[in-house]
């Protein structure tokens, strides 16, 4: 995601968005995230987001990320 920035994608798959796995453990601390972890981990995932022109793919695993949650109901397709 890092690399992404300017740059957009006709499609993007953004998986592994589960639950305690993304954001990304490596920016947990003592069992939890600190505040500037997780506002990293937010800006990551909107630039991935707004990577994608045409379409959006976020998979996961048994249940979703906050950052998944976070999104209007309305904005997804949700399909299994």
């Amino acid at each position: 995601m890092h690399s992404a920035k300017g740059l957009e994608f006709k499609i993007v798959f953004v998986v592994g968005m589960s639950k305690d796995e993304y954001p990304f453990s490596a920016t947990k601390s003592n069992g939890g995230m600190s505040e500037d972890g997780l506002e990293r981990e937010q800006r990551l995932h909107y630039v991935a987001m707004t990577r994608a022109r045409d379409m959006l793919y976020m998979s996961y695993f048994t249940e979703p990320s906050k950052f998944i949650r976070q999104i209007e109901p309305s904005l997804l397709d949700a399909r299994t």
